[in-house]
């Protein structure tokens, strides 16, 4: 009987054999990175809205704060027109003190003089800075120096509005007056005579002192809340 031939070859005088690398499916590479998020959104443009508020709310804080200047610069105007510290600017309101005819003191437009009174008195030689014994003493101004007893101060004179020889009448010279020594520029040193607390008072011709042109003045003055005599010169080089 013939010899079956051995399953296994001998060994080698090496040892084993070794086996040969596996070839089968080759394995998966392994999962690559991930892919990136998406490019992050660009930033929100921003609105001009913030920068518009903020410039349009700048500009009305400088607006009220100029207006509020313009108000306090107006408030001013018209509160200190009632003391003595005027500036030349428009204006409404009235002083608070009571006008008084010039050179009488009678409310009746044509009544006449008292007796012996000047009636040329010539109220156009009246300056700014003249202190009068009493403008509201129905009698034709005394000019003394100031460091003598007076009543009234001048801080401005003007020309009536109606320089014709007609007489306007008394009440359209307290509103011409009025408004005059509103505006008119305060020529005597403010701070000492708001600090003396002086009053603004104004004078207007009566009838009979508008028979001369020169009398056709508006006088601008101040004086004690008392009407009584002052001794202080209110100039201000004085």
């Amino acid at each position: 009987m013939p010899a079956q031939p051995p399953t296994n070859p001998p060994p080698g005088p090496y040892g084993p054999r070794p086996q040969p690398p596996h070839y089968g499916n080759i394995p998966q590479q392994p999962a690559s990175f991930p892919a990136p998020p998406p490019p992050p959104l660009p930033p929100p443009k921003k609105s001009n809205t913030g920068l518009i508020i903020g410039l349009v709310g700048g500009g009305l804080v400088l607006v009220f704060a100029f207006l509020g200047m313009v108000g306090l610069g107006i408030f001013g105007f018209v509160a200190l027109k009632s003391e003595p510290t005027a500036e030349p600017s428009p204006g409404d309101s009235s002083p608070t003190s009571r006008p008084a005819p010039l050179p009488y003191s009678s409310d009746k437009p044509n009544s006449p003089p008292p007796p012996n009174a000047d009636v040329k008195s010539n109220l156009g030689q009246l300056r700014a800075g003249d202190c009068i014994v009493d403008l509201s003493n129905g009698t034709a101004p005394t000019t003394v120096p100031c460091s003598d007893p007076h009543v009234h101060q001048i801080y401005s004179v003007g020309r009536t509005p109606s320089q014709s020889g007609t007489y306007p009448g008394l009440e359209t010279l307290k509103r011409d007056g009025s408004t005059y020594c509103k505006t008119a520029r305060f020529e005597l040193d403010s701070d000492r005579a708001n600090a003396d607390g002086l009053k603004v008072v104004y004078f207007t011709p009566n009838a009979t002192a508008w028979q001369d042109p020169e009398n056709r003045r508006i006088i601008c003055a101040v004086q004690r809340p008392d009407g009584s005599d002052m001794t202080e010169d209110y100039s201000q080089t004085a």
